[in-house]
């Protein structure tokens, strides 16, 4: 899950395994994407999907349409984007995957908070986080779901639930660690945006200076978390000051007993079902019910 040399660095071609080939372009096109190399994450997503296509491959085409769809969504393209997870999504069921539906579903949601759609956010983190539910992964790879709830009941209003669900997130995710599906910039961008809005202003102020000051962040984070630093009074001497991301607790309060520094994130390999390892539980998804 560590973005910038986990996956940009792998090997992807000459191996002589088209399709495990395939796979690896689709998680560096999802990783590249999320840190801002768009045209290389376009042109991995279009040779797996163009490989996977070839192999008749259900599951890995539905992946790497979630590649190419997770780039058009972070490049601004709303409408193909959309579109694109929407069909990962129907070939997920067809390839009888859940995980690469889950993986749709997620960015699905993280289109409708950019166009201003939290309800429909709501809907399709809830429904992406019973299926998983439903399998037998674990419990950290539910965590960037969990996140897409809270952001999404957050922009409904509802600030004071929205804080209380990522707290323990804020706490859960540690310091410095990021993942492809739950950068901590994204995470901590919104917990200051929920935050601001619950009327807690120095917390705010302190996690959106963390948000804007960690090493990988996607563009749409550091708006987020820039929008709550310009809205913020200029009060006190370090009001224009970043903020370290110094642990889970702004106020100076102790945290929870026990409360981990750092847990190990949900990668895409571990979201993303092998072949063998496809399930019944696929019957759980049915496409379009989610809008």
């Amino acid at each position: 899950g560590e973005l910038p040399g986990g996956f940009a660095g792998r090997p992807v071609s000459g191996s002589g395994d088209r399709w495990g080939e395939a796979v690896l372009l689709a998680v560096r096109s999802i990783a590249g994407s999320a840190l801002g190399r768009h045209r290389e994450s376009a042109r991995d997503a279009q040779r797996s999907l163009e490989s996977m296509r070839l192999l008749n491959d259900l599951w890995g085409e539905s992946f790497a349409l979630v590649a190419q769809g997770q780039n058009l969504v972070v490049t601004g393209d709303y409408e193909q984007a959309e579109a694109t997870l929407e069909l990962a999504l129907q070939r997920s069921v067809e390839g009888r995957a859940p995980f690469t539906g889950v993986l749709a579903l997620g960015f699905l949601g993280y289109l409708n908070i950019r166009e201003g759609k939290p309800e429909i956010a709501e809907a399709r983190a809830r429904r992406a986080l019973d299926i998983l539910r439903r399998t037998d992964v674990e419990q950290r790879s539910l965590m960037a779901l969990e996140s897409l709830l809270a952001i999404a009941v957050g922009h409904q209003g509802r600030a004071d639930d929205a804080v209380e669900m990522m707290e323990p997130l804020v706490i859960a995710t540690g310091e410095g660690t990021d993942a492809v599906l739950l950068p901590r910039a994204r995470l901590l961008a919104h917990y200051a945006e929920a935050l601001l809005a619950a009327g807690r202003v120095e917390e705010a102020r302190h996690w959106a200076n963390a948000a804007i000051t960690l090493p990988v962040v996607d563009a749409f984070s550091l708006v987020v978390a820039r929008e709550v630093v310009a809205s913020l009074p200029e009060t006190g001497p370090e009001s224009g000051e970043p903020a370290a991301d110094e642990g889970p607790d702004a106020r100076g309060d102790a945290s929870p007993e026990g409360a981990p520094d750092s847990a190990p994130e949900a990668s895409p390999e571990e979201l993303v079902a092998k072949p063998e390892e496809r399930s019944e539980s696929s019957a759980v998804l049915r496409v379009g019910d989610d809008r």
